[in-house]
């Protein structure tokens, strides 16, 4: 955890998102095809008679179409909680908490 959020794949020539390890890339939930795959993908498990699924950090699972930045927190809050990471002095409307994850 910690550093960019965007990593280099040399491999595929471009960069990819990722909100946590750079081996965990984030996928794109407003593409249809990546709705489909994991649609897919629930049915297969479903159909062999899982009982359910664990979802971790599905208020991350949505980000901003636009991929927009983050604002930086107002001067009056960014400092007093004692965090001394970039992430920590942005308000998080963008790549968090999303209505689209409800």
């Amino acid at each position: 955890f910690g550093g960019p959020a965007w990593e280099w794949d040399a491999t595929r020539r471009q960069y990819y998102m990722h909100n946590f390890l750079a081996a965990q890339p984030d996928l794109n939930f407003h593409n249809p095809e990546v709705q489909d795959a994991l649609l897919d993908t629930v049915r297969f498990w479903l159909e062999r008679g899982v009982d359910g699924f664990r979802l971790d950090t599905v208020n991350y699972y949505v980000h901003d179409r636009w991929l927009r930045d983050n604002p930086p927190l107002a001067s009056s809050v960014a400092g007093t909680n004692g965090a001394t990471s970039t992430y920590a002095f942005q308000e998080h409307l963008f790549d968090k908490t999303r209505p689209e994850n409800l």
